[in-house]
């Protein structure tokens, strides 16, 4: 994915352990998964936005971070664990897109979303 782009998700701060992280969820329920990022990584996952190419990302955090050598691999490896959870728009997700709305409009019954919360469990 030489451009890759982060889906609509939910990006909120979260503490811990002592340590502060962005936690990212998908409000579309595509993926269950939370990943917490470091905040030295949001820099870098702010710029997944579809139009920089993760050459010019790495060139971008080389500038803004003189001295720090941010490599190829180390932006790879952060674009597939996104992608691996459902984060980015790319096609493995348009595969679980299409599985799990196949899955919904295929489904005889669906379970009550809100059950328990918005209104009584019957």
């Amino acid at each position: 994915m030489e451009t890759p782009k982060l889906r609509g998700i939910e990006a909120f701060p979260m503490t811990q352990g002592g340590q502060r992280f962005i936690a990212l969820r998908d409000p579309a329920g595509y993926t269950e998964s939370i990943l917490l990022l470091p905040q030295a990584l949001v820099d870098v996952v702010a710029l997944f936005d579809g139009e920089h190419s993760i050459g010019q990302i790495q060139a971008d955090l080389s500038r803004r971070y003189e001295g720090e050598n941010v490599t190829r691999a180390d932006i790879d490896k952060i674009v597939s664990m996104l992608d691996e959870h459902g984060f980015l728009e790319s096609p493995s997700f348009a595969k679980r897109r299409a599985k799990v709305d196949g899955a919904f409009l295929g489904a005889t019954t669906r379970p009550a979303s809100h059950a328990g919360g918005a209104y009584r469990e019957s």
